[in-house]
């Protein structure tokens, strides 16, 4: 089921147990300085990060695509947020085909229907980022995580809705999630474990995109090329080669830490080779 940022992710414990890892989001710090204390502080997390079934604590793995000059950069005003990128975008595609419509009304392109209907096309294409951007803000999170078929009808549709906002951070930081869980975490996993591994995946439903971007390889491929071409909002891409990892298993002396609670753990940076042939390896930068 999907997230919520504000809302408290409760999940079964006979779920979590058969879980072999909790994978979470966190867009805005660099993985070097990011804390458990950090993401438990985040109302989504906040009693998942927590959950101690029996005296055995599930793995949690940070999968994103962090600012390359961390939180700082939004403190200094220099980092673009995903909604504001999407948004901005959005807004601004809508108004140029305000204009087109307009123009097409009036006779601009031809004063012959077809042309008018072709214009009038164009319009409402460019009005649909900012339509999907609506909905995933007008859209209640319980809606979407109806057990019926109504709910998986709703999840299906946002998650192909946002595939119009392809162009956007928000839909590169789902592909470069779905990438890094396939080519990279999900392998590494199965050769520790042995057998296919089970993971819990918690993100915010504007990154229901994901399990798109799962089934279909090229498609993320040619939207995270496209992303690091521009790359506007300044994003670390050898983030996809890594993730975050808090254990609670085979601690020393040497690599524990403790959170403010006494949650003994340690911080393990896994760090993989690009899959061949994908075009995402550091040159491509």
């Amino acid at each position: 089921m999907p997230g919520s940022h504000s809302e408290t992710t409760e999940l079964p414990d006979a779920l979590l147990d058969a879980a072999d890892g909790v994978v979470v989001e966190d867009a805005g710090t660099r993985y070097e300085n990011l804390l458990l204390d950090e993401l438990r502080r985040q109302p989504q997390y906040e009693e998942l990060l927590r959950a101690n079934l029996d005296g055995d604590r599930v793995p949690v793995f940070v999968a994103d695509v962090p600012p390359r000059d961390g939180r700082e950069a939004y403190e200094a005003g220099t980092g673009v947020d995903t909604v504001v990128e999407l948004v901005a975008v959005s807004v601004t595609l809508a108004v140029v085909g305000a204009v087109v419509a307009a123009l097409a009304v009036v006779g601009f392109f031809g004063a012959g229907l077809p042309e008018t209907a072709v214009g009038v096309a164009v319009a409402v294409i460019l009005w649909l980022p900012l339509v999907t951007a609506s909905c995933l803000h007008v859209l209640p999170a319980s809606a979407l995580r109806r057990p019926d078929r109504i709910g998986a009808l709703l999840r299906g549709l946002v998650a192909r809705g946002q595939l119009v906002n392809a162009y956007s951070l928000a839909a590169a930081r789902s592909a470069a999630v779905a990438e890094t869980l396939d080519a990279e975490l999900l392998p590494y996993l199965r050769r520790e474990l042995g057998r296919r591994p089970e993971l819990v995946v918690d993100y915010g439903f504007a990154h229901l995109d994901v399990r798109t971007y799962l089934r279909h390889p090229r498609l993320r491929r040619a939207v995270l090329r496209w992303y690091r071409w521009h790359n506007v909002t300044g994003r670390d891409w050898s983030s996809l080669n890594r993730v975050l990892a808090f254990e609670f298993d085979g601690l020393t002396e040497a690599n524990t830490v403790e959170t403010r609670d006494g949650t003994r753990h340690k911080r393990v940076l896994l760090r993989f080779e690009p899959p061949p042939n994908s075009g995402l390896d550091a040159s491509s930068e």
